[in-house]
């Protein structure tokens, strides 16, 4: 049994039908990075959330068939 799991699906069997790991980048200027990664890679953005700020809570692009998540960078201090 799978321990982060609750059913008996094999340990390393990927959540939610996932097959690779997806990177996750946190950038000091997001909208900045998302609008580079376009111009330059040509990646797509499928969604964007952006808080009140104006910070970019999460986004999510594509580029070829690879999948990127990003976010800006969050000081707690």
């Amino acid at each position: 049994m799978n321990p982060a799991r609750s059913d008996n699906t094999p340990a390393g069997t990927p959540v939610g039908g996932a097959t690779t790991a997806i990177p996750y980048l946190v950038v000091h200027d997001a909208p900045a990075a998302l609008d580079w990664y376009t111009r330059v890679f040509g990646a797509v953005e499928s969604m964007r959330v952006v808080d009140e700020d104006g910070r970019v809570g999460h986004a999510e692009f594509v580029i070829g068939d690879s999948t990127f998540y990003a976010s800006d960078e969050l000081s707690l201090i």
